[in-house]
């Protein structure tokens, strides 16, 4: 009976170690190879399809100066990584409510003095997959997913309220 290893360092006395690990190295990209060229597809950001994507962020209790500084046509990026999601096309605001708790418990809804909630209308060139949007191809869009904004003048703390098509 032969040795798995015989005394010059061969598989069974016929192909050293070495060998095999080369032979398997060769393999592995051979098949690497193949996979690349013939099999999975070419998925580069540039070959995917976008789309008009908009969609509505809503901020609340902000200052009429604030307010002032939102433009239609102006660049809105998040903050978590700096990353472009559209322009604004509409800005809508209106005087802020809050809920406030009386001292009976009941609950009123009045007027925030010299405060604005405000709907910003963007509009993105993204995609829709799956049923999941993205602006500028990357940036995942929800409704009700709250993310920091800023534009050149101002950053908010905002909520996406709507998504359209």
């Amino acid at each position: 009976m032969k040795k798995l290893i015989d005394s010059r360092g061969r598989l069974f006395g016929v192909l050293s170690i070495i060998d095999l690990i080369v032979l398997l190295v060769v393999i592995c990209l051979g098949i690497g190879l193949y996979m690349r060229y013939f099999v999975i597809e070419n998925t580069s950001a540039s070959a995917v399809q976008t789309q008009k994507v908009t969609y509505v962020l809503e901020v609340n209790g902000v200052r009429l100066t604030s307010v002032d500084v939102l433009r239609e046509g102006d660049n809105v990026y998040a903050r978590e990584d700096d990353g472009y999601i559209g322009k604004i096309s509409k800005v809508d605001y209106a005087p802020a409510r809050v809920v406030s708790t009386k001292a009976d418990g009941t609950y009123v809804v009045a007027s925030n003095e010299n405060r604005y909630d405000v709907r910003i209308t963007i509009e993105a060139d993204g995609r829709v997959t799956g049923g999941r949007y993205y602006a500028n191809k990357t940036r995942e869009i929800n409704t009700n997913l709250t993310m920091d904004i800023y534009t050149k003048y101002v950053a908010f703390m905002s909520r996406v309220a709507e998504i359209e098509r």
